[in-house]
């Protein structure tokens, strides 16, 4: 699979550290989505919707995941690729399926998301 079938993150690394980045910018249109319950859909927010998705439905990634997000954007590194496109996956379901990106936003605790 080439790294656009993953976009909006891209994706990079060498064998042992894998990095996920999400440029909020490149999410502009879910702003008013975040806006609606009070958020800024900033790196931060994105690291807190993630890290809620991987703790309930994806535990085993939770042990080799690290942050290291800015407001500007969310960055994930990974130890192996297979866990690299696994959370890139993720957030590109996040991005695609606005229903489900609601529903998350509406039950996070809002100190989770950073803003």
């Amino acid at each position: 699979m080439s790294d656009l079938s993953y976009l909006p993150c891209r994706l990079s690394g060498y064998p042992g550290s894998y990095v996920v980045t999400l440029l909020i910018a490149e999410t502009h249109e879910l702003q008013p989505l975040f806006e609606e319950y009070g958020y800024i859909g900033n790196g931060y927010a994105w690291e807190g919707l993630l890290s809620l998705l991987i703790n309930e439905q994806y535990n085993s990634l939770s042990e080799s995941i690290e942050f290291d997000s800015e407001a500007d954007m969310l960055v994930v590194y990974l130890k192996t690729e297979a866990e690299q496109y696994k959370v890139a996956e993720i957030i590109r379901a996040l991005y695609q399926d606005q229903y489900q990106l609601r529903e998350l936003i509406k039950v996070i605790d809002p100190d989770t998301l950073g803003c």
